[in-house]
């Protein structure tokens, strides 16, 4: 059976915004990858079932700015896209405001260098198998290890480098 072109699913959520990280879903076409979705041209985006941070009430719909969205890390391994034959893993670390810090790998065909694929590339970029460091004025740096799978919006990072070397992936 082929999917109906208006037919939607909701992929659940936790989105780092300027404000802290909000929990909720994102309604989006069956048939488009989660990454795709978000870099399309529009200015908000649409969740529902959302937990602003520190509250504890539910909101059925939050309208949220693209300009304030730095990273989604869908929950679950639905959302997980499949590794590319011929791409190489490339460990990357991200500086974000506020000193939070997210290393990742970022597949890239082989001979393309992080840093040129960066400087052409705006929006969302997947990043699998990654740690979040969050610091806090009053206690240790929080980290969240093992993230299988996050898209981090490239114009809200400070800046990005290649940790180590790059393994291939058969």
């Amino acid at each position: 059976m082929v999917a109906n072109s208006n037919e939607k699913r909701t992929v659940a959520c936790r989105i780092l915004s300027y404000a802290g990280w909000i929990e909720g879903s994102l309604p989006i076409a069956a048939k488009i990858a989660l990454v795709d979705h978000l870099n399309r041209p529009v200015q908000l985006f649409r969740l529902v079932d959302v937990k602003l941070p520190e509250q504890t009430v539910r909101h059925p719909f939050f309208a949220l700015t693209r300009s304030a969205t730095v990273a989604v890390a869908p929950l679950g391994t639905v959302e997980i896209p499949p590794r590319v034959e011929g791409k190489i893993a490339h460990k990357t670390s991200w500086l974000l405001h506020g000193g939070i810090v997210i290393e990742g790998f970022l597949d890239l065909f082989e001979g393309v260098r992080v840093s040129d694929h960066l400087a052409h590339r705006t929006g969302f970029v997947a990043l699998h198998d990654c740690t979040i460091y969050m610091p806090h004025a009053a206690a240790p740096t929080m980290v969240v290890p093992r993230v299988p799978f996050l898209a981090l919006q490239t114009d809200r990072a400070i800046g990005a480098s290649e940790i180590d070397g790059a393994e291939h992936i058969e």
